[in-house]
């Protein structure tokens, strides 16, 4: 596949990859080729030791109102054909949650359906002030897709999760930052500054250290004790030997400030 899509912009400057949804004339709905180009650049990014963190965005003014529905089909819908509409999707909703790097998602306008379900798969979410998100699936009769129904419960509850799905109801950015769904709320012409800010900062993290640490985060609500402990000693036996921590103790050591120190600004400092 070509480093020049067609329904996606990719872009790498300062260590920060951009992925952006581009089809802004249907809000950025997606379509199978979005999807798969998406994917490609999600691994793309993962694999490029230039790309410290990545920021996950829409064209124009939304982030992106999920399935295109109006896309063509051939005859009437089989369980077959609906299963393998839905392999795309489901395979890079594991991939943004399961990417070694950190992922913010910068959402502005509509993030509906499966737009506001790979927000959710995102470590960060930053808002804009006129963003708005909801798993609109019931309203055509479909379940939440998209890993939804993993990320959401965990992020806010199982009966807050519920009464979101259920009524399918749009929250504000006001009401995300509540729920604590989102990180920052700002206004739409510094939302990709304050992205950009966090992503420059997470991308500072060491990277055995984030690795290990998200990938016990996904375990935790699955797992026991002896699971989670074991895999503290395993992530954190990795890191202990990482040039990352070596370098920081050296750093504390000599009193000098750490690599890594969260920006000032917005809900996440405070």
């Amino acid at each position: 596949m070509p480093l020049t899509y067609e329904r996606i912009l990719y872009d790498v400057t300062d260590g920060i990859a951009t992925v952006t949804l581009n089809f802004p004339e249907k809000r950025n709905a997606m379509r199978k080729p979005m999807v798969n180009e998406l994917g490609h650049a999600l691994a793309l990014a993962e694999h490029d030791p230039a790309v410290k963190a990545i920021i996950l965005t829409g064209a124009g003014e939304h982030f992106s109102a999920g399935g295109d529905m109006s896309a063509a089909t051939s005859g009437p819908p089989t369980l077959e054909s609906s299963r393998a509409r839905m392999q795309g999707g489901t395979r890079v909703a594991r991939q943004l949650l399961e990417l070694q790097k950190p992922l913010i998602a910068a959402v502005d306008g509509c993030a509906f359906g499966a737009g506001f379900s790979f927000a959710l798969a995102s470590d960060i979410i930053i808002a804009s002030t006129r963003a708005r998100f909801c798993l609109a699936f019931l309203r055509i009769g479909l379940m939440p897709d998209a890993a939804a129904l993993f990320t959401l419960p965990r992020l806010i509850g199982l009966q807050a999760a519920k009464q979101l799905i259920y009524s399918a109801r749009e929250l504000t950015a006001a009401e995300a930052l509540g729920l604590h769904l989102v990180l920052d709320v700002v206004e739409p012409d510094e939302l990709m500054t304050r992205a950009r800010e966090i992503a420059r900062t997470m991308g500072s993290i060491a990277p055995t250290a984030f690795a290990v640490t998200k990938n016990a985060l996904l375990k935790t609500h699955s797992s026991d004790l002896t699971t989670i402990l074991d895999a503290e000693i395993e992530g954190q036996a990795m890191a202990f030997m990482s040039s990352a921590h070596l370098e920081a103790v050296q750093r504390m050591q000599a009193k000098e400030p750490p690599l890594f120190q969260w920006p000032t600004g917005g809900a996440g400092s405070r």
